[in-house]
């Protein structure tokens, strides 16, 4: 996954959106316009379904990523010669069970 979508942004413009429609949509409908104002209530609820997917989308891809670096952790990533703390970012040559430069351990796989 290269890219993190961030579907709580849009979420709180969308929530101003759906206010002003309910609030059109009860004016009309006290003014004897039911169709227009169910059609207002449609479109208030596609926009809710449409944040509870995008909160779930958001939810799912933070798990995925904390569950990532939890998999990830204090373990040194191979390079094409050389070892890479994921601590500190120091590059060395042999595999260790702890960094030389900052001195955390890491996991021996």
């Amino acid at each position: 996954m290269r890219y993190k979508l961030n579907m709580l942004e849009p979420a709180i413009r969308i929530l101003r959106v759906i206010f002003v429609l309910s609030v059109v949509s009860a004016i009309l409908y006290v003014f004897k316009q039911r169709e227009l104002a169910l059609v207002f209530t449609g479109v208030m609820l596609f926009l809710i379904v449409l944040i509870l997917i995008g909160v779930a989308v958001e939810l799912k891809q933070d798990n995925y990523l904390v569950n990532r670096h939890y998999k990830l952790r204090n373990e040194a990533k191979i390079l094409s010669d050389s070892y890479e703390c994921e601590y500190c970012g120091a590059r060395f040559k042999m595999k260790l069970s702890f960094c030389p430069i900052c001195g955390k351990s890491l996991k021996t796989s």
